[in-house]
């Protein structure tokens, strides 16, 4: 059986006047990237259509980095 998960943000990175970008982590705790389909680590297959979007609010806080 597949495992499927759910990748989290769990930061953002910011550089210079570039858009924030997301970073992510599997369920098992390890970084995973958008490009990848499974995590390295463990294994699980990544559900990225599931991931949830930040709030309105966090956005504007984001964009005044």
């Amino acid at each position: 059986m597949i495992k499927i998960v759910v990748p989290e943000i769990v930061a953002y990175f910011v550089q210079g006047t570039e858009a924030p970008e997301p970073e992510y982590n599997c369920t098992c705790g390890m970084g995973v990237a958008k490009e990848y389909k499974c995590c390295p680590y463990c294994g699980a297959e990544l559900a990225w259509g599931q991931v949830k979007k930040p709030s309105k609010e966090f956005s504007k806080m984001l964009e005044r980095l």
